[in-house]
């Protein structure tokens, strides 16, 4: 369900998948966002990346894009 993850074993894999905040922070970091940088995420499971992105760049634009309404 973590492809294209729907109903209660998809909000499953979404918890999961925010269990470790390491990843996206790691992967964020070797970014090196700005401030004013524009972000956009493809696919970004529960929203983990997408919620540290903002807050590296808070003056700028984050957007997340997901096939999956869960």
């Amino acid at each position: 369900m973590f492809c294209m993850p729907k109903g209660a074993l998809g909000r499953l894999g979404g918890q999961l998948m925010s269990q470790d905040r390491r990843l996206p922070a790691w992967v964020l970091d070797l970014l090196e966002i700005h401030p004013s940088d524009t972000v956009l995420e493809v696919g970004p499971g529960p929203g983990l990346g997408l919620q540290l992105a903002a807050a590296k760049a808070h003056q700028g634009r984050v957007t997340g894009i997901d096939r999956s309404e869960t």
